[in-house]
């Protein structure tokens, strides 16, 4: 596993670990996808950034050029099959802001 994803990974967990998991089950639905990160974004894992998860619904997340928002745009439907079949989670929709 890369630098970064540990990171993400320790991000997700700090939050975690200040929190109640039974009382904030959006926490709990972060540390799922950061878990599950490198399987669901396979190639692109070390270049997108998690930024947010709005409603338990709609992920956000950060890209650092058009290529790799053109690589999720392409392969949307599977990521969202990708999350809901590793952690059981339903998102409708991805955001992505480039930076």
């Amino acid at each position: 596993m890369s630098d970064s994803a540990f990171k993400k990974i320790g991000n997700v967990l700090k939050d975690y670990l200040e929190s109640n998991l039974l009382v904030n089950k959006k926490t709990s639905s972060k540390l799922l996808i950061a878990d599950k990160w490198n399987q669901i974004f396979e190639a692109l894992s070390d270049d997108v950034k998690f930024l947010d998860f709005k409603n338990e619904q709609v992920l956000f997340l950060e890209v650092s050029n058009s290529s790799i928002l053109y690589s999720i745009s392409i392969n949307k439907l599977k990521i969202i099959n990708s999350i809901k079949e590793l952690t059981g989670i339903k998102i409708i929709d991805i955001k992505v802001l480039v930076k």
